[in-house]
């Protein structure tokens, strides 16, 4: 994954196996990224799974971290364990 997207990481995507993640300033500009996302997977012959892909999210679900537009938090569900104990 870190070799097909190489050009993209850490401009406009990450990536962690097999999550990516797109991030842009604007919407015009995330359909060009995830555009270039896409061609890259298909040029090195990988498949999407869509019923696990979202689009144009303003809020997501990452690495066991919440993304918003604006800050991030950690998905307190996997920690109420720790907190609860």
């Amino acid at each position: 994954m870190n070799d097909t997207l190489r050009p993209y990481l850490d401009v406009f995507c990450t990536a962690y196996i097999d999550n990516i993640l797109v991030y842009s300033n604007n919407l015009t500009k995330h359909k060009k990224h995830v555009d270039f996302i896409l061609e890259a997977l298909r040029g090195a012959g990988l498949q999407l799974d869509i019923d696990k892909c979202e689009f144009h999210k303003t809020e997501v679900l990452y690495l066991r971290l919440i993304i918003f537009i604006d800050s991030i938090q950690i998905d307190l569900k996997k920690i109420e364990v720790i907190v609860n104990w």
